[in-house]
């Protein structure tokens, strides 16, 4: 008989009752958990978004696939979002949209302590830290040197600058020339009439009650300074800009109380506005102003902000002081989003198929080899065994009997038989 190289496996039934209701449970069981953690691992793909709060991307599971699935499970399908690269003279806002920035230095201190200066700023919407306001100044400008709409409004130009340094930890390659927190230099500005750089976009004055006094503060004595030189009053507006300044940027305390984030200084520092105000709207309305004064302004107070000095007695307090601020920045991420339905069929099909595949192989070799030591008569099959036996005699035999077979015939040669008559006749077979 003819034996080919490939073979085929002989199986019989597995001789424990155990075996079927064991294989048919585990089988389901098995192929549910295995569906569930290949739907969490191959169910999703990377796409690419943007987005202001990388933090809340990456954690709020509703703004990819609506699951927050351990790291273990999905591997390299998680929501990560890529740092933003400020360049020097960006433009920027802390969360609070108060004051526009400008983005005038970054460093890192060496080793040695000298200072490495850097083209940009790598943030990853880290906490500022250790904010302080380097410099407070204004510069003004007259008639010749702002467009004529503005001087329509006010005959003097007023332009508050503010420069404050900030900190961040930002987790990026160090090297050991320059290693701990970046360092980076902010300069704010404010203009009440026709400002380059919008300011205080959002206005709250139950929430961010600070700012909501500070930008207050700003608006009125801008136009006082405006209105007239006086320094008491330029004194009390710089102090207004480092306070506001300090709110946006999220220090509560430093070598300088921030006043607008304790009640008894915000009283201090408003003690004279309620009176300002009164003095403002009186030359504004007056039909010949008082000599000392410059009618050259001609703004009136905004009525959405405070006209009145702090009282801690009568206004709420609850929401006075500085949240911890970030700069508002957008983020290119990418989240996992759910595969199409054919897509995830196939991807969750295949996976399935390797797994329980291996599953099964792997039972079968662990119940084969633990019963076979048991017991050993298991090994062999014992029609089988009989069936190859009498196979291998029958076709011994047939070879036997077809080589004799062949020596007879080549041999023999058959003796003429007699005739009845007595004469010989011709060999039937030669």
């Amino acid at each position: 008989m003819y034996r080919s190289s490939f073979s085929y496996n002989v199986t019989r039934p597995y001789p424990f009752k155990w075996f079927t209701p064991v294989a048919v449970i585990g089988g389901i069981i098995i192929t549910v958990l295995v569906s569930f953690f290949n739907f969490a691992s191959n169910g999703y793909e990377l796409v690419a978004t943007s987005s202001n709060d990388p933090n809340a991307t990456v954690s709020d599971p509703s703004q990819h696939g609506g699951i927050q699935w351990p790291s273990y499970f999905v591997g390299n399908t998680r929501a990560t979002c890529a740092p933003a690269t400020l360049p020097l003279n960006t433009l920027i806002y802390t969360q609070s949209s108060a004051i526009g920035y400008t983005l005038r230095n970054v460093w890192r201190i060496k080793d040695d302590g000298t200072q490495a200066n850097l083209g940009s700023l790598v943030y990853h919407n880290n906490m500022l830290q250790n904010c302080n306001v380097t410099e407070v100044s204004i510069d003004i400008t007259g008639n010749g040197t702002q467009s004529a709409k503005d001087t329509a409004v006010s005959h003097a130009g007023l332009l508050i600058n503010a420069l404050a340094s900030c900190s961040v930890n930002i987790d990026t390659l160090q090297t050991k020339l320059a290693q701990g927190p970046t360092y980076f230099e902010l300069r704010g500005s404010y203009k009440l009439v026709n400002p380059e750089v919008k300011t205080f976009l959002s206005r709250d004055a139950t929430k961010s009650t600070s700012l909501y006094w500070g930008e207050s503060m700003l608006h009125m004595y801008w136009m006082l300074v405006a209105k007239a030189y006086i320094d008491s009053v330029a004194e009390w507006h710089e102090d207004a800009t480092y306070n506001a300044v300090m709110t946006d940027l999220g220090r509560n305390k430093s070598n300088v109380p921030n006043m607008l984030t304790h009640p008894n200084l915000l009283a201090n520092l408003t003690a004279n506005l309620t009176k300002e105000v009164e003095w403002w709207e009186a030359i504004q309305t007056a039909n010949e102003p008082p000599q000392s004064i410059d009618p050259g302004v001609h703004l009136t107070p905004d009525s959405g902000l405070a006209l009145k000095s702090f009282d801690p007695t009568q206004t709420s307090q609850s929401n006075l002081g500085a949240t911890p601020a970030f700069l508002s920045s957008n983020y290119i991420c990418q989240v996992p989003r759910t595969k199409s339905p054919g897509a995830l069929f196939f991807s969750i099909l295949v996976a399935d198929l390797v797994i329980l595949q291996s599953v099964w192989v792997a039972f079968r070799f662990v119940v084969d080899t633990v019963s076979q030591r048991k017991d050993p008569a298991l090994r062999y099959c014992a029609g089988c065994t009989t069936n190859t036996r009498e196979e291998d005699n029958y076709t011994e035999g047939m070879e036997l009997m077809g080589s004799r077979g062949r020596r007879s015939n080549s041999a023999t040669e058959f003796a003429p038989l007699p005739s009845p008559s007595g004469s010989p006749h011709q060999p039937l077979i030669k």
